[in-house]
């Protein structure tokens, strides 16, 4: 479902046994330097002494999912034993609980949807308590609405909106003063103008000469400012 590529190690084991973890290029390069990563221990508490088995290309910035190591599950059974499965409470939980689904082209996401609210119905029944569920697309998670507990970075639709209400606060008085200042700056080349005229330039020209002036201008300020 996700695509992580691997710089060392095989994608079919790396996870496979329990006390392995994957860790990044970033992370190798700060806990080893320029010594390889593949076979080494390291130690992660509360699971002791673990065997890097892999090393995985770093996670773009723009994903919501960002960590520097994975270790596979059976690393968490041993170490919490198997009855962490059967707690009830567990599943009750939503906090640090993300569900991936790959559906079918044919599937409708509503039907789903209906079928988990009908078993929140049955499973959530504290007084004062309503759980509801909707799936959300991958491609709808950032930007997104915002929630609580994401995974990752967040960009809900409402930071959206008050960054680019304040950059047109920003920017439409910055316009306004940048055409006063060219009008009166063309008012000061009257003279200029006026001489360009009697020499045969036409309308269209000295247009053209100072729309030129003023893209040059701002592609010279853009570079400086970045």
């Amino acid at each position: 479902m996700f695509n992580f590529p691997l710089v060392e190690g095989d994608k079919a084991t790396v996870l496979r046994y329990p006390r392995s973890v994957v860790i990044s290029e970033t992370e190798a390069k700060k806990i080893f330097g320029s010594k390889k990563a593949m076979g080494e221990i390291i130690r992660i508490e509360p699971f002791g002494n673990m065997l890097i088995t892999g090393v995985f290309k770093d996670i773009p910035e723009n994903s919501h999912m960002q960590f520097g190591a994975i270790s596979s599950y059976a690393t968490l059974i041993s170490q919490n034993g198997a009855l962490m499965l059967e707690k009830q409470e567990d599943w009750k939980s939503f906090l640090n609980s993300f569900v991936y689904i790959l559906l079918r082209e044919d599937a409708r996401p509503r039907n789903i949807e209906e079928a988990l609210n009908k078993i929140a119905k049955q499973s959530y029944t504290q007084p004062g308590f309503k759980a509801s569920f909707k799936l959300q697309r991958l491609d709808r998670i950032v930007p997104g609405p915002e929630i609580s507990n994401g995974i990752g970075p967040a960009w809900p639709y409402l930071s959206i909106f008050l960054v680019g209400s304040i950059t047109l606060i920003i920017l439409i008085p910055a316009c306004a003063n940048y055409v006063n200042l060219s009008i009166s700056q063309s008012l000061e080349r009257m003279r200029e103008i006026g001489v360009r005229k009697v020499l045969g330039g036409q309308k269209k020209h000295i247009f053209l000469m100072f729309i030129v002036e003023s893209v040059l201008v701002s592609l010279l300020a853009l570079v400086v400012s970045f």
